[in-house]
Formats: structure tokens, C-alpha cells, sequence
């Protein structure tokens, strides 16, 4: 048995002084580490933490320059975009017969403004303008409107145009006449009742005709086989009737235009319903507005006349009260010293009408001028 190794007593002047000393047992090959090369091997751990924690810094510094140069250049490119998409314009136009207006429009660069509209309805309508080339150019402003129908028009247009019609033109939906001149070659102006064949245009229920001339050789003119609207239509020269209307029921109405040269009547109302005038100027006519006095079937019938211009009549509103018709005139100039309202007594079938009483509940007229407008 090999002799036992003696334990080594190390004793080192501490703090704690005599009897503070510590043992530890030789393994036969380790020795014992100073103070110092743990405190030096502590300073590098600690100088290898500090320059990770500087890349990482440095990194993430670099990350967020990055992200900052996407982000601008993101938003640059954004606004350039909003840019090209952002041009506006703006456009207008006006119509013979009609009143003029403006439009605009903005947004995607695309649109210009749209077609001037009438002054009470009806303007014409325009195109849309060219697209802006960038985002300092703004859109193109779009095309004047064609002839409108809104507002009370007192000087009869010229004509842009003739078409010579052998037959009646059915119209079913609507029919813009760009201030063309309609008329029948040859005539059928024969100086007597007509009916529908002699008739210029012929509407179906539902259907519009604007911005359009009528000639003399048109011997009925317009013919409403139900609900119509005129707008900015012209009679140059009224042969029997410039419109009739036939509806069962339903309202027609005529929004500016104007006719003359009528030795008779300007508007025949033969079927049921309401017929509205609207912006109307005539000119040396014998009746504006005639409820049938003896047609074959008799029916109530209202109309409606608003801001009318009438220059040399004899008649303006007249109707059968003992059948039911009522008339109101509301703003009016009546030259020439025509009878405003005038009330008979209608037949069913034929024969004349007899003259009856005036009646305001039959018709009634209010802001009516008789000079000085």
C-alpha cells in the first residue's frame, strides 16, 4: 500500500486574518489560478460582448436606412401616381334655343367636363375631355353641348340643315334633330283637316323629339299617338295644327321652341291626360291651345301653361268647361290683344261647340301682362 499523501495546508493573509484559511486537496495535476487571469479573462468576455452588441447596432442601423429609402421611395412613386390621376377639367357649351351652361369634371385624369346644360333643362350634351398627359397638366375640358331647350327663346333659329321627308318619321324612343329643318315633299298641306299620314313626325307613347324645325309642307305637323315631350321644337310656318296630342292619359309636355304663321291652332288636344307648355313663344297664330270641342269621344282634360310669350292671338287657352277641363295660366305676356282664357260648351260627335260663360275654376290665369314685356 502506498504511503498516503499529506494534505497541503495553504494559509493566505486575508481580511479575515488568523483562522479565515481554506483548504483544497492536490489532484495531482491542476494548479491553482490566480486573481489576475480571472480578471483578465473576464475584460475579454466583456470586450467580445460589447463588439457583438456594436455589429448588431450597426446592423440594424443599416435595416433601418433601408426601410427609410423603400418607404420614401414608395411614397414618391405614390404621389406621382396621384399625380398622373389627378388632372381636372372643365367644359361648356350652348345651344340655339336654350339657354348656356357649364360643366366640369375631375378625377383619374380622365374626364373633362361635361356638356353645358339648358338655363330650365335641356342643355346639350358634350363629350368628355382628353386625359392629362401627367400631374401638371390638368384634363381637357369636354365639348360644347348641342342645342338645349331650356328658357323662354323669342327669335326663331336658322336652320343647320333640310331634310325633305316623303313619309311620316316614327319615332319610338328619342330623336335628337340637331336644329335640322323637317319638312313633307311633296306637301301635304292642303289647307283642311288632316291626320296622321300628313303629319311631319309621328310620336309614339313615351317618345321625345327635341331641337328640330318644322317646315310649312308638314300639314299636321306633330302627331303624339300617346304621352310625348317636345323640346326646343320649331314651327316655321304652321299649316292646321303644329301638335296634336292623343293620349289616353298621361302628361305631354312642350319645353321651349316656339311657332308661327298658325291660322288656326298651334296645340289640338284631342285624347285625355295633361298637356304642360313650357318656355313657349308664338307669333301671330289664331289659337295657342284648343281642348276638342266635338270629338267622338269626350273626355275631361287639364292643361298647364307656364311662362309663355304670345305676340299677336286671338285665342290662348281655350276649353270646354261642362266636360270637365280645367286650365291654369301661370306667367305669360300677351300682345295683341287676344282673349287669355275662353270657356265653350263641347259636343260629342261632331256639330259646334256652343259658347258658355267664363269660369276661373275652369280657367285661371295669374302674372299675365298685357304690355310692356
Amino acid at each position: 500500500m502506498p504511503p498516503q499523501q499529506p494534505k497541503v495546508e495553504v494559509r493566505f493573509a486575508g481580511a479575515g486574518g488568523p483562522g479565515a484559511n481554506e483548504s483544497c486537496e492536490n489532484d495531482g495535476g491542476s494548479g491553482v489560478g490566480s486573481k489576475a487571469d480571472d480578471d483578465k479573462s473576464k475584460d475579454k468576455s466583456k470586450d467580445k460582448a460589447k463588439d457583438k452588441t456594436k455589429e448588431k447596432a450597426k446592423d440594424s442601423s443599416k435595416d433601418k436606412s433601408k426601410d427609410k429609402s423603400k418607404d420614401k421611395s414608395k411614397d414618391k412613386n405614390k404621389d406621382k401616381n396621384k399625380d398622373k390621376e389627378s388632372g381636372s377639367g372643365s367644359g361648356s357649351g350652348s345651344g340655339s334655343g336654350s339657354g348656356s351652361g357649364s360643366g366640369s369634371g375631375s378625377g383619374g385624369g380622365k374626364s373633362g367636363g361635361g356638356g353645358g346644360g339648358g338655363s330650365s333643362g335641356g342643355g346639350g350634351s358634350g363629350s368628355n375631355g382628353p386625359s392629362a398627359n401627367n400631374g401638371t397638366l390638368p384634363g381637357g375640358g369636354g365639348s360644347g353641348g348641342g342645342a338645349g331647350g331650356g328658357g323662354l327663346q323669342k327669335t326663331f333659329p336658322t336652320p343647320a340643315g333640310t331634310e325633305n321627308l316623303s313619309a311620316a318619321r316614327t319615332i319610338s324612343g328619342s330623336f335628337d334633330g340637331q336644329m335640322k329643318l323637317f319638312d313633307r315633299v311633296p306637301s301635304t298641306c292642303s289647307g283642311g283637316e288632316g291626320g296622321q299620314a300628313d303629319a311631319a313626325f309621328i310620336l309614339e307613347d313615351g317618345a321625345t323629339l327635341s331641337n328640330a324645325i318644322i317646315g310649312g309642307g308638314a300639314g299636321e305637323g306633330v302627331q303624339c299617338a300617346g304621352s310625348c315631350t317636345l323640346v326646343n321644337v320649331w314651327w316655321d310656318k304652321v299649316c292646321e295644327d303644329a301638335a296634336t296630342f292623343r293620349q289616353t292619359g298621361g302628361t305631354s309636355t312642350v319645353r321651349g321652341g316656339g311657332a308661327r304663321g298658325a291660322s288656326d291652332k298651334v296645340f289640338q288636344h284631342n285624347g285625355g291626360g295633361m298637356v304642360e307648355v313650357i318656355d313657349f313663344y308664338a307669333q301671330n297664330v289664331g289659337q295657342l291651345y284648343r281642348s276638342c270641342g266635338n270629338c267622338k269621344t269626350q273626355v275631361a282634360r287639364q292643361s298647364s301653361f307656364k311662362n309663355i310669350y304670345v305676340d299677336g292671338g286671338k285665342t290662348i287657352v281655350h276649353v270646354n268647361g261642362n266636360l270637365g277641363d280645367k286650365a291654369t295660366i301661370d306667367g305669360a305676356c300677351i300682345l295683341g290683344g287676344g282673349t287669355v282664357c275662353k270657356n265653350s260648351k263641347g259636343v260629342e260627335g261632331g256639330g259646334e261647340p256652343g259658347d258658355a260663360p267664363d269660369d276661373p275654376n275652369v280657367c285661371s290665369a295669374t302674372n299675365v301682362q298685357t304690355s310692356g314685356c
